[in-house]
């Protein structure tokens, strides 16, 4: 997967630092479980465990990450139901449809009731998403694969940027 390298370590994404303050925050506490999968070089997990959240950061080929992970294919290291956030930034459009599947299946597992989700996605020429719209059509894939047992809303969408919150209590 190894394709985009993030090069800034400094400062988290706008988008996460933006909604941080409108959305997330009034979701997680201090002491909360966060996942940073396909975590880069660490700049969004930095951030949450500025705000008090026990961050893992997963990632396929970061140098600096501890644990190595490939998104598609093994399972999350975290125990079931035990995560109140999980960031996807840039990493969607670069899994295949077999990966997306596997990696809702995963996530449907760890998220704890009222989890949140943030997804970042963009046009890549060497990812499934070339356009805006095919990265709609990717996203929203990927949330009929975490249906029909988990029912997740969006709570904050622009462009390819969303928020979504997990509904169900008990999976069926």
């Amino acid at each position: 997967m190894c394709q985009v390298t993030c090069g800034r370590s400094d400062v988290p994404s706008p988008y996460l630092k933006e909604q941080w303050q409108k959305v997330i925050k009034g979701w997680v506490c201090k002491g909360m479980k966060a996942l940073d999968l396909g975590c880069g070089s660490g700049r969004n997990t930095k951030f949450l465990r500025s705000k008090g959240l026990v961050v893992e950061d997963i990632d396929v080929c970061h140098k600096d990450v501890k644990q190595r992970y490939d998104l598609g294919e093994n399972v999350i290291p975290v125990p079931a139901s035990s995560v109140n956030l999980i960031l996807l930034n840039y990493v969607l459009m670069f899994l295949s449809e077999a990966e997306l599947s596997h990696l809702a299946e995963e996530i449907r597992r760890v998220a704890k009731y009222n989890c949140l989700i943030v997804i970042e996605m963009y046009p890549a020429k060497d990812s499934h998403c070339k356009t805006n719209d095919d990265c709609d059509i990717w996203r929203t894939m990927f949330k009929q694969y975490l249906l029909p047992y988990q029912d997740w809303r969006t709570i904050h969408k622009v462009k390819n940027r969303q928020i979504w919150q997990r509904m169900t209590e008990i999976d069926v």
